[in-house]
């Protein structure tokens, strides 16, 4: 799946939130735990999107440079335990 479908719940986050406005508030208001409803679903599309983005980063990069895709994707793997 494309990284903007991940990035659309971001979307999904402005227009389930009554009080969110694009000209008072910053995007990062979304993500509050405590002040925010739709937290979960602006922090997933984040989450989500960001870790996609890494992945294509990877995948593009992995036929230039093996030697560099590999040095990218070590962080990662590595950094779950």
């Amino acid at each position: 799946m494309c990284c903007h479908y991940y990035l659309s719940l971001i979307a999904v986050a402005i227009a389930y939130s009554q009080w969110f406005s694009i000209v008072n508030n910053a995007l990062s208001d979304l993500g509050h735990a405590i002040r925010s409803s739709v937290a979960p679903i602006h922090n997933l599309g984040l989450s989500l999107g960001g870790f996609m983005v890494g992945v294509h980063a990877i995948y593009y990069i992995l036929p230039v440079s093996k030697l560099f895709g590999y040095i990218l994707a070590f962080p990662a793997i590595t950094s779950y335990r």
